[in-house]
């Protein structure tokens, strides 16, 4: 849910993200939905919780917290991000998923966002929504930063 709290949540993902997911809670049927949001972003957590009021439980919107800062843009984080991306799939592994949908993956260059494929289980089925891929194409207007280049593709070789 990352997607919806990170200064994406005033652009067209964070729109996509709580609208995909409000869907998907309206559709679960018998499905058990949990919603992990990131402490980081304390002024978006009630907001989240509020517009899935009458759609979940409770106690399916969990919070995580992980010691930053984890921004992927200053290789001084690395450490402290790769630690909060194994803590935030060990998170995720504690519920006992079926999958794991992950509605904005290329969240976290910049900010508090931890996002991640198989850096803590690889036997979970996990699915992502790629958002604005325009940056991959035209790597020399939006990918000139070598730091936030190296991170994009540490992103697509998670996912492949």
């Amino acid at each position: 849910m990352q997607g919806a709290q990170t200064e994406s949540r005033f652009r067209g993902i964070g729109r996509y993200t709580m609208a995909l997911v409000k869907e998907m809670a309206r559709q679960r049927g018998e499905h058990e939905i949990i919603l992990a949001l990131n402490a980081a972003y304390p002024e978006t957590i009630e907001p989240i919780r509020a517009a899935f009021g009458g759609l979940l439980p409770f106690d399916a919107i969990r919070v995580f917290e992980v010691a930053g800062p984890v921004g992927g843009h200053d290789s001084a984080n690395d450490a402290r991000r790769n630690a909060a991306e194994v803590m935030l799939e060990a998170f995720y592994a504690s519920f006992d998923p079926d999958v794991i949908f992950i509605p904005a993956l290329f969240e976290g260059i910049v900010g508090a966002a931890v996002t991640s494929v198989h850096a803590f289980q690889t036997t979970i089925p996990t699915v992502v929504t790629l958002h604005d891929l325009i940056p991959l194409i035209h790597r020399d207007i939006y990918l000139q930063d070598t730091a936030v280049s190296s991170y994009g593709q540490d992103w697509c070789m998670s996912i492949c």
